[in-house]
């Protein structure tokens, strides 16, 4: 991710050893990306890897970091469960697929018995 400097030259004073980073501007990369500072990092516990959650409010975009609730992951993960099966297509797409390995092995054994047929 490439760094991305502050476009305006926010009040720089410490407190309590960090920079007060809160109402300053940065610019958004090509790739629609952020930074989010360091010190809001450090103090949040984001690292490198973690998941956050983007959520527009209005005309405002909240960061937040994904809470790690095992039970939250499990219903998801048992939500997705059997998605494919009620797919609509998804049987004629399997079935379809079947009958062309079908003509391909067919049409690759006929050239096998003309090729021995020739070679007699």
């Amino acid at each position: 991710m490439e760094t991305m400097a502050p476009l305006s030259p926010g009040a720089s004073s410490p407190v309590l050893g960090e920079v007060i980073l809160l109402g300053m501007t940065y610019r958004v990369g090509p790739k629609g990306q952020v930074v989010i500072p360091k010190s809001i990092r450090d103090r949040l516990g984001i690292s490198t890897g973690d998941e956050v959650v983007v959520e527009q409010d209005g005309r405002e975009v909240r960061i937040r970091l994904q809470a790690d609730d095992a039970e939250a992951r499990r219903k998801r993960i048992q939500s997705l469960r059997g998605v494919s099966a009620d797919t609509p297509g998804l049987p004629g797409f399997e079935a379809d697929k079947r009958k062309e390995r079908e003509r391909e092995q067919r049409k690759e054994r006929e050239r096998e018995q003309r090729l021995v047929r020739r070679l007699r």
